[in-house]
């Protein structure tokens, strides 16, 4: 979650476009964002494999 506005001083609209701050959580959120995505791809592109109708 981006927090760095809340409460800015420098708040306008259309200024996330020129806030370092808001740059760099963004780059950070972006990021974890990415790596969520693909651990959860690994788990599902592992789990996928099972035969799960394989009678015993």
């Amino acid at each position: 979650m981006i927090t760095v506005c809340k409460d800015c001083p420098k708040r306008h609209p259309g200024c996330h476009g020129a806030c370092e701050w808001y740059k760099a959580e963004r780059k950070a959120l972006d990021a974890e964002n990415a790596r969520r995505r693909t651990e959860n791809t690994v788990g599902y592109s592992t789990s996928s494999h099972w035969n799960y109708n394989k009678a015993k």
